[in-house]
C-alpha cells in the first residue's frame, strides 16, 4: 500500500500540468493538519476544471487516491469522488475563466437620525454632523457606540443602519 503523500507523485511530477496545479497538489497531498493550517491562513489554493463538460471544484485528495469534486464553488464537501486526474482537463485557478467574477459584497454601518439623514460622527470636535452621504463603520460595535453616546446625551432617536457595500475586485 502507499502512503498517503506517495499517492499524487506522478501529478506532482507531470510538468505537462501547470505550476499552480501541481502547488494545489502538494498543499493536498499534506498531513491535514498541515492542509488546515494552511486553509486557516488563507493561503490553500484553490482549484477548478472540467469534468464531462462541466466546471467543478477540486475540493479534496483522499487517502484512498481519489479526488473529489463540487459542481458549486463551496470550500467542503463534494458531489462526486472516485473521480481520476486523468477525466480531468481544462485546469484553472477560476470556476470560469476569462468572465468577470461578481463583486463582493461586506456589511458596513453607518447611522441616521429617526427622519431618516445620514448623521457622521466628527471626533475632533466630538460632536453628531449632518451628511450627505452615509458615513461607513465596518464594526458595528463602533458604530453602536458612537449612538449610546448621544443616547447618553439627550439626542435620542439614532439608529443603526445596516448597508450592504460592494467591494472592489482585487
Amino acid at each position: 500500500m502507499l502512503k498517503h503523500e506517495d499517492r499524487y507523485q506522478s501529478a506532482v511530477y507531470n510538468f505537462d500540468l501547470p505550476a499552480f496545479v501541481r502547488a494545489f497538489v502538494v498543499c493536498h497531498s499534506l498531513p491535514a493538519v498541515e492542509t488546515t493550517t494552511l486553509e486557516e491562513a488563507g493561503m490553500l489554493p484553490r482549484l477548478y476544471a472540467s469534468y464531462k463538460g462541466r466546471r467543478c471544484r477540486i475540493t479534496l485528495l483522499s487517502a484512498m487516491g481519489d479526488v473529489c469534486i463540487s459542481y458549486t464553488d463551496r470550500d467542503h464537501g463534494y458531489d462526486e469522488r472516485s473521480i481520476m486526474w486523468s477525466e480531468l482537463s481544462n485546469f484553472a485557478e477560476e470556476m470560469h475563466p476569462g468572465e468577470t467574477p461578481p463583486k463582493a459584497t461586506m456589511r458596513q454601518y453607518a447611522i441616521a437620525d429617526k427622519r431618516g439623514f445620514w448623521r457622521r460622527y466628527d471626533e475632533k470636535t466630538e460632536r453628531l454632523l449632518p451628511s450627505e452621504v452615509p458615513v461607513l463603520y465596518p464594526e458595528l460595535a463602533k458604530a453602536r457606540r458612537i449612538t449610546r453616546m448621544f443616547d447618553d446625551l439627550g439626542i435620542e432617536g439614532l439608529q443603526v443602519k445596516s448597508l450592504r457595500v460592494m467591494q472592489e475586485n482585487a
